[in-house]
């Protein structure tokens, strides 16, 4: 099941979460402290030499690379038993597919996801939410890089099972934060298994 939710009533399923979303934002902000938050980033991504990151770039976007790590990521989903979610941008509301990025081929799976999956919605326009249940795997694997390749925000995929966020970011990693400890230390030992990089941040 995937469906549009319109941003007026994004409080309202905030407030269903498993976590405070509150608090979350806030930590983002730095307005609180991350005691009790858990944090790890996973990542197949190649880095450019340093003298490289102006004119190049950071990251190196391999084709087959990024799929690799949105089909590991999805596998790690389905391994903690995570099918739900509710996708949004980090921080606000914002059109998915503005118009004056629609015709970029990096972005044409994308607006497909959108035609098949949310036929009613206008791509360019909608600044909601999308529901997930069951199908993150048709997601992932079309957004994983999203952000990056629209010099865009991050996406929060927040979970409605679990105390965690699953966060699409545009350095083509996928940070994934908790406030369960058993459940951020599953995660881990999942993504090195599946042979991720993977980074433990200081939250």
């Amino acid at each position: 099941m995937i469906k549009s939710i319109d941003k007026n009533q994004l409080n309202e399923f905030h407030n269903t979460l498993p976590f405070n979303y509150a608090t979350y934002i806030a930590w983002l902000d730095e307005e609180v402290d991350g005691t009790g938050i858990y944090y790890l980033s996973t990542s197949k991504v190649q880095i450019r030499e340093q003298d490289k990151w102006n004119s190049e770039g950071r990251e190196i976007c391999d084709e087959d690379i990024l799929k690799s790590h949105a089909i590991a990521v999805i596998e790690l989903l389905g391994l903690i038993d995570c099918s739900k979610f509710i996708v949004e941008h980090e921080y606000k509301t914002w059109p998915w597919l503005p118009s004056n990025i629609i015709n970029n081929k990096d972005v044409r799976n994308m607006e497909s996801f959108f035609q098949k999956c949310l036929p009613d919605v206008n791509s360019g326009f909608f600044d909601g939410a999308i529901c997930i249940q069951g199908e993150i795997d048709k997601f992932l694997r079309n957004f994983i890089g999203y952000p990056y390749r629209l010099k865009y925000r991050d996406l929060d995929c927040l979970s409605c099972e679990k105390p965690l966020v699953v966060k699409i970011t545009h350095h083509l990693s996928v940070d994934f934060i908790t406030w369960d400890e058993e459940i951020f230390k599953n995660i881990e030992k999942i993504a090195k298994q599946l042979g991720l990089n993977v980074i433990i941040g200081e939250a």
